[in-house]
This record gives structure tokens, C-alpha cells and sequence, in this order.
């Protein structure tokens, strides 16, 4: 690894050391913005403004201009596209998912 090394997101272990990624590579992007939505907005008393809304009892749904727009507040070097999933269920659950841009 070249350049400054960070830990990786979600912590794990590699060879008995905590597995690093590279500062602004496409992994370590990409794990800041999995964190991003895997944090509930306003959770964090350090950081209120990261994160994602909660979405599990909204009566609209899944904003997705707003879940992208969340998204790039938390991690502006991402150039993330959110998509709704259909539903594969009775449930009318709804997934969403994150593609990131790699090459930017």
C-alpha cells in the first residue's frame, strides 16, 4: 500500500493485523459510503449530519433523490446512483440499491 493507509470499514482482521485500505481509493469510497447507510441520520452526537434517513415507517416510501442526496452529504467524493428494487414479496418491502461510480 502506497499511500496513506486507513482502517477498513467495517473493522476486520487480516493475518493478525486490522485490514487497511488506501486513503481515496475506490474501497475505502466505497466503505465510507456503506457506513454512511448503514447509519441512521442523527444518530451520531459527534457527526448528527451523517448518515441516511430512516425510512421504516415513512408513508411515502423510499425517497431516492433524498436517500442520494444524504448519501453524497456524507461522503461527497462518491458518485453514488440509488435505485429502487421491486418488491419480490407479498410485503411490498422495498430494497434500494448503491452503485458507485469507480472510475471517478
Amino acid at each position: 500500500m502506497t499511500g496513506n493507509p486507513h482502517l477498513s470499514l467495517p473493522l476486520r482482521v487480516e493475518r493478525g493485523r486490522f485490514a487497511t485500505v488506501e486513503q481515496d481509493s475506490a474501497q475505502h469510497i466505497a466503505e465510507c459510503v456503506e457506513a454512511a447507510a448503514r447509519t441512521e441520520l442523527g444518530s451520531r452526537i459527534e457527526a448528527p449530519d451523517f448518515g441516511i434517513p430512516n425510512y421504516l415507517m415513512a408513508a411515502g416510501g423510499v425517497d431516492v433523490d433524498e436517500l442520494r442526496a444524504a448519501l453524497l452529504d456524507s461522503e461527497p467524493r462518491a458518485d453514488a446512483v440509488v435505485e429502487l428494487v421491486e418488491s419480490l414479496d407479498d410485503l411490498r418491502a422495498e430494497s434500494i440499491r448503491i452503485l458507485i461510480d469507480e472510475e471517478s
